[in-house]
C-alpha cells in the first residue's frame, strides 16, 4: 500500500519467495513502469499478523490458570516471546508458532472453566433489573403475571358446568347415533 502510494497504481510484482511467505519477511521483486526499474522490496508476512492474537491467547488462558500456577506461567509465555523476537529463519519461525499453538491446545485443557461458561443462562428483566430466571422460577407463583385467587373454587364451577351441560354422571352411556 506504501509502495503505491510512493509509486503510483502501475506496481506489479513479479516474483514472491513463497517459502517465507508464511513466516518471517518475505522478499519480491518489483517493477516500477514509470521509474523503468526493478527494486527489491520486503513484504510483511503472515507471521506478524498470527504472532500478536496467539501471543494475546496465550496469556488471557495462563490468567485464567488458579492462583498457584498463573505468574509463572505468565511469565514463561512472556520471557518465551521476548527471547525469540528476532529470529529471521523462516523454520525456527514456523516451528515456534507451531510449538505456541500446541501451548494454546494445552492451556485450554487445564484451564478451569469460569462460571460465565458453565452452561446455557437465562436471564429475565423485571422492573428494569436482570433477574436470573432459575432464581425467578424458585419463587413459583408470587412471581406469577396473573394471580389466581381461588383454584378449587373454579374446578367446582368447572364440573359444575360440565354437569349442567350433561357431559358429565350419564347413566346410559354415549348418545344414540342418528345414522
Amino acid at each position: 500500500m506504501g509502495l503505491q502510494r510512493m509509486y503510483g497504481d502501475k506496481i506489479h510484482i513479479l516474483k514472491i519467495c513463497m517459502n517465507y511467505l508464511t513466516h518471517g519477511i518475505s522478499f519480491g521483486i518489483a517493477i516500477f513502469p514509470r521509474l523503468h526499474r526493478f527494486i527489491t522490496i520486503s513484504i510483511h508476512s503472515m507471521a506478524a499478523r498470527e504472532l500478536r492474537p496467539l501471543y494475546k491467547k496465550l496469556l488471557r488462558l495462563a490468567k485464567g490458570l488458579p492462583e498457584s500456577k498463573r505468574q509463572m506461567s505468565l511469565d514463561q509465555v512472556r520471557r518465551e516471546f521476548r527471547n525469540h523476537g528476532d529470529l529471521t529463519d523462516s523454520n525456527e519461525i514456523s516451528a515456534l508458532i507451531q510449538r505456541a499453538q500446541s501451548s494454546v491446545d494445552f492451556l485450554k485443557i487445564v484451564t478451569p472453566r469460569t462460571e460465565s461458561d458453565s452452561g446455557v443462562q437465562r436471564f429475565i428483566y423485571r422492573n428494569g433489573q436482570r433477574v436470573n430466571a432459575a432464581e425467578f422460577e424458585k419463587k413459583g407463583e408470587e412471581n406469577a403475571r396473573y394471580k389466581t385467587q381461588d383454584i378449587e373454587g373454579g374446578l367446582r364451577r368447572h364440573h359444575q358446568l360440565l354437569r349442567r351441560q350433561h357431559f358429565m354422571d350419564r347413566k346410559s352411556g354415549p348418545p344414540p347415533s342418528i345414522f
